[in-house]
């Protein structure tokens, strides 16, 4: 999920208020972005994904839809599968899974110190890669007020952004600005995005040019507000086509929901 909450940010960064300086906006989306990636670990929710293997023309190939329930455990996430195709797990799966939640909570709590910070520490790195992508977006668009519109009954700015010329990556996955535009909604009040759409003008290559995502990619984002201040994801859509080491071609499209958020009780210390 947090690689899509990036995801929709790079999409979602280009939104500005009241000053007429859109990138100092920018800079704004992106703190307010960091904030929200960890402001997610007070809440449990559930995730509603459907993954599409599609040829090389975008027909169906196959299709699988999991239902997981994220719930965050001695400072990392723990994610248990609750629904299969639509369909509720069996009740041997579901003893199961429960069983596996009560183990964990039960480590979790007698693992050492030592132990304990490792594996925080590699959740927390695991959380924050994107990070340096995400603080290169203003320098990597050109962005421009194209209006302003009510969405979820609130007023929103809107905002187009296009790759900006000459502009040279530093993070390896901002590759993936040079060759995108988007638009978003963002909500006056908050800084925080309301709905954006993104698309690939331009094929990326990645990792020594051994990985190559097409021309067309595509990427809608809808948030729900959460709480004052707090929007997260409802709805992160994708679809993507790529080719590693020109040998494989790897077509696939994701639709995930999220609903159900509810603010844990004992949200656990990362230390």
């Amino acid at each position: 999920m947090r690689a899509l909450l990036c995801l929709s940010f790079v999409l979602a960064s280009l939104h500005a208020a009241n000053p007429p300086d859109a990138v100092e906006i920018v800079r704004r989306a992106a703190k307010e972005y960091e904030r929200a990636v960890h402001a997610v670990e007070a809440y449990s929710y559930r995730e509603r994904m459907v993954i599409r293997d599609l040829d090389g023309d975008g027909r169906l190939k196959s299709e699988e839809i999991k239902t997981h329930e994220y719930t965050m455990i001695e400072g990392s996430p723990y994610r248990r599968l609750i629904m299969q195709n639509d369909k509720p797990v069996s009740p041997e799966e579901a003893k199961g899974q429960t069983e596996a939640l009560e183990k964990t909570r039960v480590a979790r709590r007698e693992e050492s110190p030592e132990e304990r910070r490792k594996r925080i520490k590699e959740y927390q790195e695991r959380r924050d890669r994107n990070l340096p992508a995400v603080r290169e977006v203003p320098d990597a668009f050109v962005f421009r007020l194209a209006g302003v519109e009510t969405i979820e009954g609130r007023p929103a700015w809107v905002i187009e952004g296009t790759p900006r010329k000459g502009y040279d990556p530093k993070d390896r996955r901002a590759r993936l600005f040079t060759g995108l535009k988007g638009k978003v909604w963002i909500d006056q009040a908050d800084y925080q995005v309301v709905k954006a759409e993104g698309e690939l003008i331009e094929p990326v290559n990645f990792a020594l040019f051994l990985v190559r995502i097409a021309k067309g990619a595509w990427v809608k984002v809808e948030q729900t507000r959460v709480a004052e201040g707090l929007w997260l994801p409802r709805r992160i859509d994708y679809q993507v086509s790529a080719r590693i080491a020109l040998i494989k071609a790897f077509n696939e499209a994701r639709f995930a929901s999220y609903s159900d958020y509810t603010k844990q009780v004992a949200a656990a210390s990362l230390q």
